[in-house]
């Protein structure tokens, strides 16, 4: 794991806590064995590039989640990884640019329980208000996940 010092120490804690919840939330509600997550800063830097679960399939869903935060900072004028998805290249969706310019970014689940649990908890973070993330969500159909699991979030930590 790598340090995600851009946090204040004390919000370190709650991030982790609030990803950490989403992820086993999700993969325990979808059945899924693991999941990756990756996090880096306005500059790209990366943050905290973790796996949860089944380390052989999250390995490698680790690395998806970092492609789609590094192609994400390529397209600086997009929000989410899902405005430049192909599935034919393999670019998914998933990734979301706060207005921070933080990108946080995982892949495990379906593109679209990817992008919600990303949004959840960035709002839960408060790096995004309710406006701009319905700006994020609602094109893909992915505002009720978000509701879903930000409530789920919620609960637990």
């Amino acid at each position: 794991m790598l340090k995600y010092s851009l946090l204040h120490p004390s919000a370190q804690e709650l991030f982790y806590c609030l990803i950490t919840e989403a992820v086993r939330a999700m993969c325990e509600r979808y059945g899924v064995l693991g999941a990756g997550v990756y996090f880096c800063d306005e500059v790209g830097h990366p943050r905290l590039h973790e796996v949860f679960g089944d380390r052989a399939n999250a390995e490698m869903l680790s690395q998806e989640a970092m492609n789609n935060a590094i192609r994400l900072r390529w397209h600086s004028g997009h929000t989410s990884s899902w405005e430049s998805r192909d599935p034919q290249m393999e670019y998914y969706g998933g990734a979301i640019r706060f207005p921070n310019k933080c990108i946080l970014s995982v892949s495990g689940f379906s593109e679209e329980v990817n992008e919600a649990l990303a949004g959840a908890v960035g709002s839960l973070l408060g790096w995004i208000s309710e406006s701009q993330i319905e700006d994020i969500l609602i094109p893909h159909g992915t505002q009720a996940l978000f509701e879903t699991i930000r409530e789920s979030i919620k609960q637990h930590c």
